[in-house]
């Protein structure tokens, strides 16, 4: 009787086991082919050179944000009517 309840629970461990190896496998060739396709996308010039310059101007952006402006009045009471 004893036996049998511990053969069924190491049944259901290698179950759980042999399932989550699967999904584990099953998401790594997703991680691969997301790296392959961001490679490819890399290598087409064309499509590199948009998305550098759209984080060049993002950068920029994020850079010139802290500038202040000349005689802006940013007082959180000033937004009151």
């Amino acid at each position: 009787m004893a036996l049998g309840v511990l053969l069924d629970i190491l049944e259901e461990i290698i179950i759980t086991i042999r399932y989550t190896l699967t999904y584990y496998f099953m998401r790594m060739k997703g991680v691969k082919s997301f790296f392959q396709k961001l490679r490819e996308v890399f290598m087409n010039k064309t499509i590199r050179n948009k998305i550098l310059f759209t984080l060049a101007i993002l950068a920029v952006y994020r850079l010139l944000v802290f500038i202040p402006v000349p005689f802006a009045d940013i007082e959180p009471s000033s937004l009151i009517l």
